[in-house]
């Protein structure tokens, strides 16, 4: 039986020693580095660590997503139910504040190991463009052509000839205690995910409608009865019973569902804060944990 795949999860900034060295020390099997869509100034340090990882024998991968909270935790949330069973750690220390929320958000709610990287220096990046600013309130267009040439070289040489970068070296890696954020159990997801996709084209959802999606995707909650040793088909109020109880009344103490239209003739209705949950949990809305693919180990 092999040993469960140490997973790293780093978002990618301008910093380059506070994803490798943790990933390198920790022997990460694989290292997911996340990047800015649209990518900015940070694909080279990307390609950069890719190829110094690879060099290490750690596979790597890289994701593209929005740097936008729901994006990213539903980025997160897929990358952690893929790895389900293995040992999935989140680094908080890069890619900006939204990253870092995002990633310790993902963690409470998934169930995944934080760390932080203490760096063992920043770089002043202001003084750069001080230096710059200086040299074009300069008239003398030779004198100008030095200070700017001047400034970028003293900037090359404090991050060691790499630009945009903001730390060197790493003084300390710290793991985060775990804490739990309760989150929807599956079977409620994918009744939420049915409802707010057929909202999303502008179809209204019944109970009726619930009801046959349900029967085909959980058969387990509306089982037969048995009665005097012979097999009973569930009547119809009580498959409503057990939509109200199991599903709906639940998704409502959540405040995912609410109910449009008159008693007789209600839909149900995703709420905001339904929708939301529907972006951070997205692939569990959709799919049964039995058919997630398994991830390689090759």
């Amino acid at each position: 039986m092999q040993p469960p795949l140490r997973v790293h999860l780093c978002p990618v900034g301008f910093e380059r020693d506070r994803i490798l060295t943790p990933a390198i020390d920790q022997r990460a099997d694989r290292v997911h580095l996340i990047l800015r869509d649209p990518e900015r100034d940070a694909g080279h340090h990307a390609d950069f660590l890719q190829e110094q990882l690879a060099a290490a024998g750690v596979q790597v991968e890289r994701e593209r997503c929005a740097y936008e909270m729901y994006a990213l935790l539903g980025l997160f949330g897929d990358l952690i139910r893929r790895y389900e069973g293995q040992h999935v750690f989140i680094n908080i220390s890069t890619g900006g504040t939204i990253a870092a929320v995002a990633g310790t958000l993902a963690g409470m709610m998934f169930g995944a190991q934080l760390y932080h990287v203490e760096p063992l220096s920043y770089i002043d990046t202001q003084r750069p463009v001080q230096a710059i600013e200086q040299a074009l309130r300069t008239k003398d267009p030779k004198r100008q052509r030095e200070l700017l040439q001047a400034a970028i070289e003293a900037h090359l040489q404090s991050t060691g000839g790499v630009p945009h970068l903001i730390s060197a070296g790493v003084r300390q890696i710290v793991e985060i205690p775990r804490y739990r954020i309760e989150t929807p159990p599956h079977h409620l997801l994918g009744a939420l995910g049915y409802i707010g996709g057929r909202q999303a084209t502008g179809r209204r959802t019944r109970k009726k409608d619930l009801i046959a999606f349900l029967e085909q995707t959980q058969p387990e909650q509306f089982h037969s009865e048995r009665l005097e040793g012979r097999d009973r088909s569930m009547s119809l109020q009580q498959k409503y019973g057990i939509l109200q109880t199991r599903f709906l009344a639940p998704l409502q103490r959540w405040g995912y569902l609410t109910a449009g239209g008159s008693r007789n003739a209600a839909w149900l209705v995703v709420t905001e804060p339904g929708l939301r949950a529907l972006r951070i949990f997205g692939e569990a809305a959709t799919q049964p944990s039995s058919e997630r693919p398994a991830p390689s180990t090759g």
